[in-house]
C-alpha cells in the first residue's frame, strides 16, 4: 500500500511538473493542433486528403515528442544527478523513469485526441473505431522506436552537447521525407528509398493501412532498441572505469 502511495505521488510529480513546463504544453499539445489546422486551411484539406493528412500529423507529433522529451530529460536526469539523488529513497529507481514515460504517454494521447477532433470538426473526417485502433497502435509504435532513439543520440553526445542539433536535424529531415504530409516520395525512386532512413515512414504506412511496413518498421524497431542500449552500456562503463 505504500509502495502504490509513493508511486501515485511521484506521478503526480511528474504530472505536475510537465503541466507546468510551457514548452511541453506548448510543443506536445498546442502546436501539433495549430499547425494541423493552419496546414489544412492553407491547402483547402477535405474529408478526403484528411485521411492521409491526419496520421502524418499524429506520426510527427509522437515523434516530435519522444525526441525531444525522453532523451533529452532523462539524459538531464544523470547530468544533474537526479538519478543519484533519488536512489537514497526507498522506491525503485525505475519508477522516475516509468512514471515520466507514462506522462509523456498521456500528453501523446492528449494531443492525438485533439487532432482526432479537430479532423471530423474541420475537414469532416471521423475514423472509425477500427482506424482509430489503428493509429494508437501506430502512435505508440511511433513514440517507442523514436524515444529509444532519442536515448542513443542523446546519450551519444552527452559530453559535447553535439546530441541537439543532430536530433533537430534528424526530426526535420524526417517530417518531410517520410511521406508525412504529402507523397514525396512520388517524385522519384531515390527518394522512396530515402525515406526509410527514418523510422516515421512504414510507421506511417502501417497507420494507412499497408501491411507490407511491418517488416521495416520491426527492423527500426530493433536498431532503436540496441542503440540505445549500446550507447548505454558504454556510458556505464566509462564511468565505471
Amino acid at each position: 500500500m505504500a509502495h502504490s502511495s509513493a508511486f501515485a505521488a511521484l506521478l503526480k510529480v511528474q504530472a505536475l511538473a510537465s503541466a507546468r513546463s510551457f514548452a511541453s504544453t506548448f510543443y506536445s499539445i498546442i502546436l501539433p493542433s495549430f499547425l494541423f489546422v493552419i496546414f489544412g486551411l492553407v491547402f483547402r484539406i477535405d474529408a478526403e486528403y484528411a485521411v492521409f493528412f491526419l496520421p502524418g500529423m499524429m506520426g510527427v507529433m509522437a515523434s516530435s515528442d519522444a525526441l525531444f522529451a525522453v532523451g533529452p530529460v532523462i539524459k538531464a536526469y544523470y547530468q544533474q544527478g537526479i538519478v543519484r539523488e533519488f536512489k537514497n529513497y526507498p522506491v525503485p529507481t525505475a519508477w522516475l523513469f516509468v512514471t515520466f514515460i507514462m506522462v509523456r504517454l498521456v500528453v501523446v494521447a492528449i494531443s492525438s485526441a485533439l487532432l482526432v477532433a479537430l479532423s471530423a470538426l474541420l475537414f469532416g473526417y471521423m475514423p472509425g473505431p477500427a482506424t482509430l485502433a489503428l493509429y494508437g497502435a501506430g502512435v505508440m509504435l511511433c513514440f517507442a522506436i523514436y524515444a529509444f532513439l532519442a536515448l542513443a543520440i542523446s546519450f551519444w553526445g552527452a559530453r559535447d552537447g553535439r546530441d541537439q542539433g543532430l536530433i533537430s536535424a534528424y526530426y526535420f529531415l524526417g517530417m518531410f521525407l517520410s511521406d508525412a504530409y504529402f507523397v514525396l516520395s512520388a517524385r522519384g525512386a531515390w527518394l522512396d528509398a530515402v525515406g526509410y532512413a527514418f523510422p516515421l515512414k512504414p510507421v506511417l504506412q502501417i497507420m494507412r493501412g499497408d501491411a507490407s511496413a511491418l517488416l521495416p518498421a520491426a527492423i527500426w524497431a530493433v536498431l532503436a532498441v540496441s542503440a540505445a542500449l549500446f550507447i548505454l552500456s558504454r556510458v556505464r562503463f566509462a564511468r565505471a572505469a
